[in-house]
């Protein structure tokens, strides 16, 4: 199960609103190191930038 799904099964349980607030301030943090740089971020978390950009749209990360 990827990511996205996951969110999408687990909508409204404690562990979901944790796992996205987990992701949230991941990604922010590493888009902040990169200075919004999207595909060095990605590189920074092990991802490769479409899984990246997957992740960052389901957490709400909003970017430029």
């Amino acid at each position: 199960m990827n990511f996205e799904d996951f969110i999408k099964e687990n909508a409204g349980h404690a562990h979901h609103r944790a796992l996205k607030e987990f992701y949230y301030q991941l990604i922010s943090d590493a888009l902040r190191i990169t200075k919004g740089n999207n595909t060095k971020a990605a590189e920074l978390l092990g991802l490769n930038r479409e899984t990246m950009r997957k992740w960052r749209d389901v957490a709400g990360v909003e970017y430029d």
